[in-house]
């Protein structure tokens, strides 16, 4: 392969790993400032619903990530 198209997937992937970085980042800041406001009594419903999805998703994600673990240890 040539060194131009190897560059370039590389800079295609770490684009990639940097947009899944900064999308995580924001969550987790969303995240902290929804489990502050519950912690403080100042939760909407709305916001309740959308704390609720984001600690389901982050028990999918571990789920995930034990599983991967488990299947690479085997």
């Amino acid at each position: 392969m040539s060194p131009v198209f190897v560059e370039m997937d590389k800079c295609t992937v770490l684009g990639t790993y940097w947009k899944i970085y900064l999308k995580k980042k924001i969550c987790i800041l969303e995240k902290v400032k929804l489990l502050s406001k519950k912690h403080e009594g100042k939760l909407k419903e709305s916001e309740q619903s959308e704390l609720n999805y984001f600690l389901m998703l982050e028990h999918i994600i571990r789920l995930a990530k034990a599983r991967a673990l488990k299947q690479l240890a085997a």
